[in-house]
């Protein structure tokens, strides 16, 4: 691990604490500065997003800001669905991904800065 991963990881963090989505940051640096494959680095976001999830439910539980039903709902969809396009994206080329994942960025951003509300 280097300084410079270190800054990554703490940027992607912090924009993930804020809600812009450090996910996408990190995702970004991984395969690109570091070379690691699409599905690893995806892995790796989804890691780290359970790791922050498992800390801020209970304290929201704690704080009654959690509607446990919808909780366990979306948490069963989520899964679901998880399975599904890990499957997926193992079907595809790695090019493929790539493209597809960097469309949906672009889009994600193109949404994010025209979106005034």
């Amino acid at each position: 691990m280097t300084a410079l991963d270190v800054v990554i990881s703490a940027l992607a963090a912090t924009l993930a604490g804020t809600g812009v989505g450090g996910g996408g940051v990190l995702i970004i640096y991984l395969s690109l500065a570091r070379g690691i494959n699409q599905l690893a680095c995806q892995g790796i976001n989804l890691f780290a997003f359970l790791s922050s999830a498992a800390g801020a439910v209970p304290l929201h539980a704690k704080r009654r800001k959690m509607d446990i039903a919808a909780v366990i709902i979306i948490g069963a969809v989520g899964a679901l669905f998880s399975f599904f396009g890990f499957r997926a994206a193992n079907m595809i080329s790695r090019d493929l991904l790539r493209g597809i994942f960097g469309a949906f960025l672009v889009f994600g951003g193109m949404r994010t800065l025209w979106n005034k509300n």
